[in-house]
């Protein structure tokens, strides 16, 4: 069963903040192509 997440991100000074509202989960990194590692994939 696949299903798909929201990933909602937006820059905060000098940082990249993160967001995926289905699972509440955030995270915060420099650069935008870290979230894809770091946030949940299910």
């Amino acid at each position: 069963m696949h299903s798909r997440l929201t990933a909602i991100i937006e820059r905060e000074d000098e940082r990249y903040v993160a967001l995926r509202p289905e699972v509440d989960v955030a995270s915060q990194g420099l650069t935008v192509p870290r979230h894809a590692e770091i946030l949940p994939k299910r």
